[in-house]
């Protein structure tokens, strides 16, 4: 596959919408696994929209999700998808056709293009703002932010120096303007169009 773009979903919704988008991707999950005996099962996009009534080759579907989970309680279905280059909108919008009340959160990244976007703007499920540290031992860790401002104090008290804006900060740390031996890296996530 080309550049990879890792999109998490949140999908919130009438919970008999999600009930059944889930059942549809689970029997396709279940079905893929008697094909692939792969601890983590992925399944073709094109598969999910011949099973809800569409033609593969009316969309633009290079990926493959994994992950699926549906939480009831909380009322949300969860899943990640790994395709070429952009978060695929083309099927987020085939399938908001045929289950009308769901809502599709998400946020995509595609580091060697430098897409980092979401389309949830009020930080509902994901903070626009991300630090991300490796250690010696090259273990990395991921920190969520909902502010600049926070990632400025976090990164401030784990260098035990000044980073009082968010220029300093992406000068500094931003993903692209950082030697190979860094170990601190900032991204901003964008809105999506």
């Amino acid at each position: 596959m080309a550049n990879i773009c890792t999109t998490e979903y949140i999908v919130e919704g009438e919970l008999q919408e999600l009930q059944d988008l889930y059942a549809k991707m689970h029997s396709l999950v279940d079905s893929s696994s008697k094909e692939n005996s792969a601890a983590q099962q992925y399944v073709w996009l094109g598969r999910l929209i011949s099973s809800l009534g569409g033609e593969p080759t009316d969309y633009y579907c290079p990926g493959e999700w994994c992950d699926l989970e549906l939480d009831e309680q909380r009322g949300v279905l969860t899943f990640t998808v790994d395709s070429k280059w952009v978060e695929l909108d083309q099927v987020r919008n085939f399938i908001c056709e045929r289950y009308p009340s769901l809502i599709f959160y998400y946020r995509a990244e595609e580091f060697a293009g430098g897409v980092f976007e979401t389309n949830d703007v009020g930080g509902r499920y994901f903070a626009s703002h991300r630090v991300v540290l490796q250690d010696e031992e090259g273990e990395w860790t991921v920190h969520d932010f909902r502010t600049a401002k926070e990632a400025c104090r976090f990164v401030s008290d784990f260098c035990n120096r000044e980073i009082d804006s968010v220029d300093k900060l992406k000068a500094e740390f931003g993903l692209y303007n950082v030697d190979a031996s860094s170990r601190i890296y900032y991204i901003h996530y964008t809105q999506a169009d």
